[in-house]
């Protein structure tokens, strides 16, 4: 009986908790009966009531597992770390006086895996591709078929794409097409199975390196059926295409290829966007090649005008050809136009590959002339790191001389070596003239002479060959003279000399210069005389430096050119000789025999190198004839006595009395005239 009765009261026990259990549940969620359980005192073993825990911390909690509950069953409930399993049942059941509802001593347990992270871990394994591991071991896949399924997975993808080509199609095409042995009918075909694969896709396939590379052949050989039809559907995206990397070709190839009713339509497509086209690096050229190749004057002022200023960004007018005229017609806007004008160019400055453009250098070349000295100087202080990109245009060079002008003798020195590594390709290009200018411009002749002139003298056979490379050169030999220069040429470097930073007298910078040069010419002209005279425009060049030479380098000069003559007329090669343009630099050689330093002047060393069969030579030759006359007209006594000498021969006689040509005549005359004949 005692058995059954403890049994019974271990089940109204156990009953009770469940039931207070669950209420508690119901009632409130855990986190509030721990918070409950907190604010009440809970009394321990000795009667007090336990201090509840205050502070900032907030207690931790921990799931308790394994512990055995009164019936012996395991039980999970969620208690305080601080706090024991009797005291949370306490707070909830009242006090149990049982020997069954002590709790046992924590055991050490290992954490049983939750079926959760083994669907997470098998979730992981999917998606990384890895599978259960298996008895039998499996072959790792091939790189190279890896990479086939991949790009089958990306062009099964991209078909999908709107205006996408594949480019299998259009390869094979493309190939043949480029080909130089592919004969013009094959090409025809080819042309327009192309156009086919692209029609109503060559927007989206213009972005494409490849694809953009097939339009423009399209364009160069397809029919003009064909290429208007590519047209229409390409010009109303110009602006877009220009800006970017492959399309931008495109554009170019247009302007190239079509008439000019194309380049008008994408004028009228590039209009009103010309201040953000030159800031993109792709749509600059574009506009640049438009600009300085295809645009008539009136359509150069409506792209200039956008550079002006936003108010003519939808409204042009073709009378405004240059921002002074702008200003005069709106003087009441003109510190507004200027401020806007300043805005624009301090953006485009800063960009090598639009301050290297006409359109940008003609705005900025405007614009200086017409804004106030402070603004003037704000960009021309810019301008001073990137001087050396503005020489590639006419107007740059303008840009360049006045900066030349309005500068300081430090900053002088600073853009000298700046430039120094590019002497050559400024003397080679238009910016001849701020070369030229900087000799009148530097009042430091020993800084010129170091850093400039080596590099001209050394390469001076190069520079001769160049049209504006032997400007440079004849200017440091002729200085000023205007059988080599025109007088408005020599207006605008007249200018150098009104700066108030330019105190040096003009002719001492002269022979300064000049010294240096002649010597190393003259020893150019001594070792290789056949250059200096295989045209009539390198001749041109010899001549001005012979023009200015003295002493012996002049007079080894003078043997070696003479040398030369005789030898190749000896040799039968009558070019020196019959050539127009030689024949007029030797023509002045033979009248400048007035020489100092008692030197042999050039006739005087010619005649003496003539022995009777090369005089015999001369007098087939119509062109040898008149060489001998300009000898004879000289009246030196050398010469003169000579052809005493010569003409005691009957044959040399006879031989000149036989020749019918104009040079003969003459020549005869002369002879006659000074009493010789």
């Amino acid at each position: 009986m005692k058995r059954s009765s403890d049994s019974d009261k271990a089940l109204s026990v156990k009953k009770l908790k469940k039931e207070n259990t669950n209420d508690s549940l119901k009632t409130s969620s855990p986190k509030s009966i721990l918070k409950k359980s907190t604010a009440q005192a809970s009394p321990d073993a000795s009667g007090k009531p336990k201090k509840p825990i205050v502070g900032k911390k907030k207690p931790k909690f921990k799931m308790i597992k394994g512990k055995k509950a009164l019936d012996g069953e395991p039980k999970k409930s969620l208690v305080k770390s601080n706090l024991s399993v009797e005291q949370s049942e306490n707070e909830h059941d009242g006090k149990v006086e049982s020997d069954d509802n002590k709790v046992s001593p924590k055991k050490s347990f290992k954490k049983k895996p939750n079926d959760n992270s083994k669907h997470l871990k098998f979730k992981k394994n999917k998606l990384e591709g890895k599978s259960k591991p298996s008895s039998e071991p499996q072959t790792p896949l091939d790189k190279k078929e890896v990479r086939k399924k991949q790009k089958e997975l990306r062009l099964k993808r991209r078909e999908k794409e709107k205006g996408y080509v594949l480019p299998d199609k259009s390869k094979k095409i493309y190939e043949e097409l480029r080909c130089k042995k592919c004969p013009v009918e094959r090409r025809k075909e080819l042309v327009n199975e192309l156009f086919k694969v692209l029609s109503g896709k060559f927007v989206n396939s213009a972005r494409s390196h490849e694809l953009s590379r097939m339009t423009q052949w399209i364009i160069k050989l397809a029919t003009p059926e064909v290429r208007n039809r590519v047209i229409e559907e390409i010009i109303n995206d110009t602006v877009s295409l220009s800006k970017t990397k492959y399309a931008n070709h495109i554009i170019l190839c247009l302007l190239q290829d079509c008439d000019k009713n194309v380049r008008k339509r994408l004028l009228d497509q590039l209009l009103g966007n010309i201040n953000q086209l030159v800031r993109n690096k792709f749509s600059a050229q574009i506009v640049e090649e438009f600009y300085s190749k295809y645009a008539k004057k009136v359509q150069k002022v409506f792209i200039r005008q956008e550079l002006y200023s936003d108010l003519f960004r939808n409204g042009k007018n073709k009378n405004h050809t240059s921002l002074s005229q702008v200003l005069a017609e709106n003087s009441t806007l003109k510190s507004a136009i200027l401020k806007n004008t300043k805005n624009i160019l301090t953006k485009l400055v800063d960009k090598p590959f639009a301050l290297s453009t006409n359109l940008v250098t003609d705005v900025l070349y405007d614009y200086l002339q017409n804004c106030e000295d402070q603004d003037k100087m704000d960009l021309l202080e810019v301008l001073k790191t990137n001087i050396h990109l503005l020489f590639k245009t006419k107007s740059g060079n303008q840009i360049m001389m006045l900066l030349l002008w309005e500068s300081t003798p430090k900053v002088k020195k600073h853009m000298v070596k700046e430039l120094k590594a590019q002497v050559l390709n400024i003397a080679k290009s238009s910016g001849n003239v701020f070369l030229r200018s900087l000799f009148d411009s530097v009042d430091d002749t020993v800084l010129i002479r170091k850093a400039i002139l080596p590099t001209i003298l050394d390469n001076a056979e190069d520079l001769v060959k160049d049209i504006n490379g032997k400007k440079v050169i004849l200017y440091l030999v002729a200085h000023r003279d205007t059988t080599f220069f025109h007088p408005t040429e020599l207006d605008k470097l007249q200018k150098a000399y009104e700066s108030s930073f330019v105190k040096k007298d003009i002719s001492l910078k002269e022979k300064e210069l000049l010294a240096p040069c002649l010597d190393v010419l003259l020893d150019k002209i001594k070792t290789n005389p056949e250059f200096w005279f295989s045209d009539g425009k390198i001749g041109l060049v010899s001549q001005a430096i012979l023009s200015k030479g003295s002493g012996e380098k002049l007079s080894e000069a003078f043997n070696s050119i003479c040398t030369y003559i005789i030898d190749c007329v000896k040799s039968d090669n009558f070019y020196p000789i019959e050539n127009p343009g030689v024949h007029m630099v030797l023509k002045k050689l033979f009248k400048h025999f007035q020489v100092d330093d008692g030197i042999e002047s050039f006739p005087e060393i010619f005649i003496k190198m003539c022995d009777q069969e090369m005089i015999l030579k001369l007098f087939s030759i119509n062109r040898g004839c008149f060489l001998l006359a300009f000898a004879v007209e000289t009246s030196l006594e050398t010469i003169l006595s000579y052809f005493k000498n010569i003409f005691k021969s009957s044959k040399v006689k006879s031989k000149l009395e036989k020749q019918e040509s104009a040079g003969a005549q003459v020549l005869l005359k002369q002879l006659k005239e000074k009493n010789v004949y």
